[in-house]
């Protein structure tokens, strides 16, 4: 490959993954076209993006943006770059389509600047994701607000509650006797006896 194109395409490379935290890299040797595409659409599902490019450029990019050495390792045989926001979440989708299709093979990865083995990605793969996380957080935050006015409800139900009881209570009893006015005459005063 001429040497131009490949500091295009290391230059292009870098750039990307400069602002990537989190990869995971998959080995998709004796993949179809088709198994690849499924795996490309699963992974979009997820905002997950794969690249495809020679080790030699991932390795040299990844060293120049002053990730490890440790990585070499990772990249033997067809190596592809997942990388995404939810690491989580591309482990998920990674070990899942592996269990249905034996060709893609995960290898590892980085995570916030941490090198992951196949067994760090697949632990990883356990653990609740990112919207888990931030749905469980929500949760908790609105935990005491929803206590709060079930509390603040409480004693005005119980009052209501009260006043409902004696409502009825009043209803329900005999009525108190109805006092009559005194007869008038037709002066409009009343006979001398009535007072």
């Amino acid at each position: 490959m001429p040497s131009r194109l490949k500091e295009m395409m290391l230059s292009e490379v870098g750039t990307h993954l400069k602002g990537v935290d989190n990869m995971i890299f998959v080995g998709y040797r004796g993949l179809t076209s088709l198994a690849i595409a499924e795996f490309r659409a699963e992974l979009r599902k997820e905002q997950v993006h794969l690249r495809v490019v020679r080790n030699r450029i991932s390795v040299k990019a990844l060293s120049d943006i002053g990730e490890p050495g440790k990585v070499k390792g990772l990249f033997d045989g067809p190596t592809a770059v997942m990388d995404g926001e939810d690491p989580v979440a591309m482990a998920k989708v990674a070990l899942a389509f592996a269990k249905r299709n034996d060709k893609l093979e995960v290898k590892g990865g980085i995570v916030e600047g941490q090198i992951l083995t196949a067994k760090d990605v697949l632990a990883l793969s356990t653990m609740p994701g990112k919207r888990d996380l931030q749905a469980g957080i929500v949760g908790l935050a609105m935990s005491p607000g929803s206590q709060l006015v079930a509390a603040l409800g409480a004693p005005a139900g119980t009052l209501a509650g009260a006043i409902k009881a004696l409502i009825e209570k009043l209803e329900k009893s005999p009525a108190a006797p109805e006092v009559t006015a005194a007869p008038q005459t037709s002066e409009g005063t009343a006979p001398a006896g009535a007072a």
